[in-house]
């Protein structure tokens, strides 16, 4: 749960000319975590922007430790859902 992903361009800006795989950063109050991979950016516009990318056990973590304001506490909070579906042609 302490792993993140990083987009491209977000691992080129904290690691020039590094592998960022296996370094530390820490995210304010959020704490430390390991970078555990690159994420491809995609290459259109998109309303799903990746600069970092947190596993949702890490999510729920700051949730309990009220690191992240609580989606049931304030619902026009930037904390949103959204799901996708693959539909067969």
């Amino acid at each position: 749960p302490n792993t993140v992903l990083l987009g491209e361009t977000t691992a080129q800006r904290l690691f020039p000319n590094q592998n960022p795989v296996g370094q530390l950063i820490r995210l304010e109050t959020l704490g430390q975590f390991t970078v555990g991979g690159v994420v491809r950016e995609p290459p259109l516009r998109t309303h799903l922007p990746i600069t970092l990318v947190l596993p949702w056990e890490a999510a729920e973590n700051l949730d309990r430790q009220r690191n992240v304001s609580s989606l049931a506490d304030n619902w026009t909070d930037y904390q949103t859902v959204t799901t996708y579906a693959l539909l067969r042609d």
